[in-house]
């Protein structure tokens, strides 16, 4: 989807860029032309056609583009459905978590208790002055 979506903002920046460019090309080459009348220049050149074939052609490969984004009524389902499968992991794993956390609990106790022992051993053990 990302390089459907980049793809998208290039062909929309390259139609920008043409029609730029077209701007420049008149300002720089047009001359001076009356209005409602067609000069022989005008005649001769075939530089519209190549221009206005060019912006079709971009327009075209941007209507694909977003033609074959999905549908906003296909993400909603998708995503409440994804959502409701992270959910159920989701509590799935914190009933492992706390079976775990229950776990060590116990053994944590269990190691305290022989840690006491061993302590009191070592002290009972001691010689007395």
């Amino acid at each position: 989807m990302t390089d459907r979506i980049t793809s998208l903002q290039d062909s929309i920046n390259n139609l920008a860029d043409q029609m730029a460019n077209g701007i420049g090309v008149l300002q720089l080459n047009a001359g001076p032309c009356p209005l409602g009348e067609v000069t022989d220049f005008i005649k001769e050149e075939n530089l519209s056609e190549i221009y206005a074939s060019d912006i079709a052609f971009t327009s075209k490969i941007i209507d694909n583009l977003i033609e074959s984004l999905p549908s906003i009524e296909n993400n909603e389902e998708k995503t409440a459905n994804e959502l409701a499968k992270i959910n159920v992991q989701r509590q799935q794993e914190t009933a492992k978590l706390k079976k775990e956390i229950n776990e060590a609990s116990k053994l944590l106790k269990i190691l305290s208790e022989a840690l006491d022992d061993i302590s009191k051993t070592q002290i009972e053990a001691r010689p007395r002055v």
